[in-house]
């Protein structure tokens, strides 16, 4: 994923004016698995109903359709089941791919008419739930050893970037920045983006604060 997956524009300035950025018009459809969709109501948890409304994030959400892909079965480093992630009710639309056939549970009412024209016949659809067993406790017993050497691993090569906080979906934080377009600085924008706190300078403040 990006390091810009969350930029906006939150207004433009001159001299003598201030004009806020315009929301964009064309809408979205995102294909995702449960554990995405989880991820995507840890966001909306943030910037949707943590007291208040934010005023950027929801005209963009606003105009994005989630369609969850079944997922019958977890990959080797999955742990969705582990987490409950592996079931998800709140899509637009989940799709599944069974035997050359496509089966939809459609939940958005500006598409039914389109799958009733087109569908061949009319069923009860319930998204495929990956059911492996738990993966937390093999890797608490027989894996425990070899999780944490990955991890020490991983953290002697560390180099700061970031990478790691900007794809996880529980990692909210955002940053201001200025951009001029003249050299008296009295022209220009001022952007909201995506930041987070593993990177080099996140917190650092006027007078050499961090």
């Amino acid at each position: 994923m990006d390091n810009n997956r969350f930029v906006s524009q939150p207004f433009f300035f001159t001299e003598d004016t201030v004009k806020e950025a315009d929301s964009p018009q064309k809408g979205a459809v995102i294909f995702l698995h449960s554990c995405d969709l989880h991820a995507v109501d840890r966001l909306d948890e943030i910037y949707l109903r943590n007291g208040f409304s934010d005023h950027y994030y929801n005209p963009l959400r606003d105009k994005v359709k989630l369609v969850v892909m079944g997922c019958p079965s977890a990959f080797e480093s999955c742990f969705c089941v582990d987490m409950g992630t592996n079931m998800a009710e709140a899509y637009d639309l989940s799709v599944d791919v069974l035997d050359g056939a496509v089966y939809a549970d459609n939940r958005e009412k500006s598409w039914e008419a389109a799958f009733t024209q087109h569908s061949l016949s009319s069923l009860e659809v319930v998204p495929a739930l990956s059911q492996r067993p738990p993966s937390l406790s093999m890797f608490r017993s027989s894996c425990r050893w070899k999780l944490w050497g990955k991890w020490d691993e991983y953290d002697s090569r560390c180099t700061a970037c970031g990478r790691c906080g900007f794809v996880c979906p529980a990692c909210t934080c955002f940053t201001m920045q200025d951009i001029f377009y003249t050299d008296n600085g009295r022209v220009g924008e001022r952007r909201r983006v995506w930041a987070s706190c593993m990177v080099d300078g996140f917190t650092d403040m006027a007078g050499g604060h961090s």
